[in-house]
């Protein structure tokens, strides 16, 4: 009887791992599909962007051209020295404000030791 109890008991087990192996080969299977399907829909937000990009190149080349030319004058102008450029002083002396002054106020140490109520 002992022979045939141990045989139950291995047959047992391994169902049990048996039963286990394929729950967790079909839980990594489901995680596979759902990173596969993950992929495909980004693969295709790569691809939409990339095409978005690339119909929007002309509108870029424009603004760089045209970013180009302003700071070409830039130059030309820092080139014939400030005199061709109006400085304005941002805080002329005629328009001098006063801020006024804060009161002085005193740290916790002080104001002297603190007061406690004796009961």
């Amino acid at each position: 009887m002992d022979f045939l109890e141990g045989q139950q008991l291995f047959q047992s087990r391994l169902c049990q791992q048996l039963s286990l192996l394929t729950a967790i080969s079909e839980s990594l299977t489901e995680r596979i599909l759902k990173v596969e399907n993950r992929l495909d829909q980004l693969q295709a937000q790569l691809s939409s962007r990339s095409e978005v990009v690339s119909v929007d190149w002309d509108g870029a080349a424009e603004l760089l051209a045209g970013t180009e030319e302003r700071l070409g004058r830039l130059e030309r102008l820092l080139d014939d020295g400030t005199s061709a450029l109006k400085l304005v002083d941002p805080f002329p002396e005629d328009e001098i404000q006063e801020f006024p002054e804060d009161e002085p106020q005193l740290f916790p140490e002080e104001l002297g030791p603190p007061v406690t109520e004796s009961v």
